[in-house]
């Protein structure tokens, strides 16, 4: 916007240099604005989290003696504090700067309050300047798949750079983040390049992660800093940044919430390029484009803006800044003039995405825009990938519809198309050295036997984008609170809000938390209950991470949720699960439920414990998935609650874990329980030593197994079905590999297609 306004101005006079100045740094200069080392005062000085606390800093500049609202009021306090701890920072020569200066006034309303208020009480002589009118028909192209959409833009793109118009004069106006994915996904395959924006951020990058990871396990980012001065995959540039972000004083939960909040704001930068097409997210005054507009749907243009921030409206409206209503009516007025202008406007729609629907903008019928279905290809295509896709889609409308396609036969002739006819195999890529470092855990190496392909997905490549769902924060919180429950002084409430208040929820998920929070709460008093009366000199270790070389360029780790060191002999090993997830040792020749016995190894060549006999490997669910409550009315905890997995079958170490087991059963351990005559039941629970050494020894053979594949780069598509719905149930990954049905191992029940091929 900058370049084109000084162009235009350099037309009429050449050495013209005009200030050219944002609405915010205008309204800045005068106001103020909140310096980072006051946004740090704040955050340290009240009782906010960090993302809350980024909503509300914007309007503290506005905020004055004459707010009566409460937040307003707060606000004005604020701004006091920082104006005399000089952390707002205002330009002392503003009035100077301002003083007989006529605006002109691009890109934004004559109905914006914000600025003309402040334009007002100068007295400034300003004018708006609108958008050069033109002579457009508009249309918008209709397609059933935002996919369809994005690829036939792509191609008239194409069309438009083939007969000569320059990148410099084609603009995409986009804010969608599902067009912007389909845009970075096939732009290549058309044979140009796009500007993209700054999407990612510091936050999502795997070292990152790690590092907030080691520093949340650790309580420590002292620790979690050296983790990662070790780590020689990661820039000197990230390691510096976080090291000055670390200086803060603060107390570990509230530093914690300042540095993940603070790494989201920090973009990784994209690379720009010259004679590239932009991407634009606003109306752009220039004219003479090629505007295209994908998703011309209702809330993406014209944007839409809601009052569900911490200021609410009518907080605003005391402020004299704009409420979300005005917001709207602004963005209203100047995306319909902006579609007047003097460009060349290509708009186009679909009705659903992968993860969304979309309606008609409201400007198609103020506007009087007709919708035209395209179902036609082009006449010339620009992308084989394009061409492909096209076809594929002609070829099953033909058999699943019986719909007929003009373009169909000769397009399958030009490309040489094998319909329903491929080998979605892993090829040979050398993706994996022999040489390659190796930190193996159990969740890695069972997504491997579950399906290596997913392995290589998440694992080498790691093409995964990992977004907290509510079972991952839920799983958390709990967490949080078992690792912290035989603190002294523990309390219950307060450590789960202190967890709770480190993630977003949505409206529906507090609701259904507040649910489970009493399964939690449960949990955790059985857990004290177990501890309290029945546990002897017991030493309780959690969140404890154990690591053992397996080769030079192999690693295995494991974080055991709890240890519990009994007489300086016996150790038992637990592990929560806020699913319904159980030990199963028949799965362990398949790769799977390795998680116990790869506890007992890990702690068996720890040489801290190596005095210690294992009791005990337990899974200790968190969570009732069943209908209703199964305790009896002598046990003091329902059964889901009780420790299950496997206890080694000796009656004097089970004494120290559980002593109710002389009343028969046993009130804390699943699958324990004695005959009339003083034996053991038959159980699948109890084991013995030999047993134990069996399992930790077979599992130690699928680890070296895994890593010696990885390293021959065997990835092959092959999902394991021993279970209802298979590997594939939840891999997000099934449009890239393709599946058939002869490639799961297990069970497998397989379909024939109508060319015989088997398939999923």
């Amino acid at each position: 916007m900058h370049k084109i306004l000084l162009s235009n101005c350099r037309k009429e006079d050449l050495f013209a240099n005009p200030k050219l100045l944002t609405k915010e740094e205008f309204l800045g200069k005068y106001y103020g604005n909140v310096t980072p080392e006051g946004v740090y005062y704040l955050f340290k000085n009240k009782d906010f989290i960090y993302d809350n606390l980024m909503q509300v800093v914007s309007y503290i500049p506005y905020a004055n003696d004459n707010c009566v609202r409460s937040k307003n009021v707060m606000l004005n306090e604020w701004r006091k504090e920082l104006d005399e701890a000089g952390f707002l920072e205002k330009d002392e020569f503003f009035e100077q700067f301002i003083k007989d200066k006529e605006f002109e006034i691009y890109g934004y309303s004559k109905n914006d309050i914000e600025l003309l208020s402040l334009l007002n009480t100068y007295k400034n002589k300003y004018e708006f300047k609108d958008f050069t009118k033109g002579n457009n028909v508009l249309s918008v192209n209709k397609f059933p798949l935002l996919e369809d959409e994005i690829f036939y833009f792509l191609n008239r793109i194409s069309e438009l750079l083939e007969s000569g118009v320059s990148p410099d004069d084609i603009y995409i106006y986009v804010d969608n983040e599902n067009a912007l994915f389909y845009l970075k996904r096939y732009v290549s395959s058309f044979g140009f390049t796009i500007n993209f924006p700054n999407s990612q951020s510091l936050y999502s990058q795997e070292s990152i992660t790690e590092f907030l990871k080691a520093a949340k396990q650790t309580q420590s980012f002292d620790a979690a800093l050296e983790v990662l001065d070790n780590d020689i995959k990661t820039s000197d540039e990230i390691k510096n940044t976080l090291h000055e972000l670390c200086i803060v004083d603060l107390e570990f939960e509230k530093k914690f919430d300042y540095i993940a909040s603070y790494l989201k704001t920090m973009m990784i930068q994209n690379t720009r390029y010259e004679n590239a097409v932009n991407i634009i997210s606003a109306p752009i005054y220039d004219e003479n484009k090629y505007i295209f507009i994908p998703c011309f749907a209702q809330n993406i243009y014209p944007k839409s803006y809601k009052d569900n921030g911490y200021i609410s409206d009518a907080d605003k409206e005391e402020l004299h800044v704009l409420t979300s209503l005005e917001k709207c009516r602004i963005e209203d007025a100047i995306s319909k003039d902006f579609l007047l202008s003097n460009n060349k406007f290509i708009l186009s729609r679909s009705s659903a995405s992968f993860s969304e629907r979309y309606f008609a903008s409201p400007f198609i019928n103020s506007l009087g825009i007709k919708e035209v279905e395209i179902k036609d290809l082009p006449e010339v295509i620009y992308s084989k990938k394009y061409g492909v896709y096209r076809l594929g889609i002609d070829k099953d409308n033909k058999l699943y519809f019986l719909q007929e396609s003009r373009c169909a036969d000769s397009l399958e002739h030009q490309l040489n198309f094998n319909y329903r006819n491929y080998d979605n195999q892993y090829s040979d890529a050398q993706a994996v050295s022999p040489d390659t470092f190796l930190d193996l855990s159990y969740t890695s190496v069972k997504e491997y036997y579950s399906c290596p392909f997913q392995y290589y997905l998440d694992n080498i490549l790691k093409i995964s984008v990992f977004e907290d769902t509510f079972y991952t924060k839920l799983g958390k919180v709990a967490h949080y609170v078992f690792e912290h429950q035989y603190d002294k002084n523990f309390n219950f409430d307060i450590a789960f809000e202190t967890e709770k208040k480190n993630y977003t929820w949505e409206v529906n998920e507090e609701l259904f938390l507040e649910r489970l929070k009493e399964y939690i709460k449960q949990a955790s008093d059985a857990c004290l209950k177990h501890f309290n009366t029945y546990a002897t000199n017991p030493k309780i270790l959690t969140e404890k991470e154990l690591f053992v070389k397996l080769d030079p360029h192999t690693r295995l780790k494991g974080f055991v949720d709890k240890i519990m060191l009994l007489d300086n002999s016996e150790a038992i090993l637990v592990d929560y699960k806020t699913g319904s997830e159980s030990f199963d040792r028949n799965k362990l020749e398949y790769g799977l439920s390795m998680q116990l016995p790869t506890y007992a190894y890990l702690f068996h060549n720890t040489k801290e414990y190596e005095d210690y006999h294992i009791a005990g490997l337990y899974i200790n669910n968190v969570i009732n998935t069943s209908y209703g409550s199964e305790r009896g009315e002598d046990e003091p905890i329902d059964s889901y609650l009780k420790l299950n997995g496997v206890t080694v079958a000796d009656m004097e170490v089970i004494k120290k874990i559980d002593a109710s087991i002389v009343n028969d059963k046993s009130l804390f351990l699943k699958g324990v329980a004695l005959k009339k005559d003083g034996n053991f039941k038959k159980s699948s629970s109890l084991v013995g030593d030999t047993e134990l050494k069996e399992m930790e020894d077979l599992v130690l053979e699928k680890y070296k197994e895994a890593a010696r594949k990885i390293r021959n780069n065997e990835f092959e598509i092959s999902p394991l079905f021993i279970e209802e719905g298979g590997a594939c149930k939840f891999c997000e990954y099934r449009d890239i590999c393709f599946v058939k049905a002869s490639q799961r191992r297990g069970k497998n029940d397989k379909e024939d297609d109508d060319n015989g091929d088997e398939v999923v």
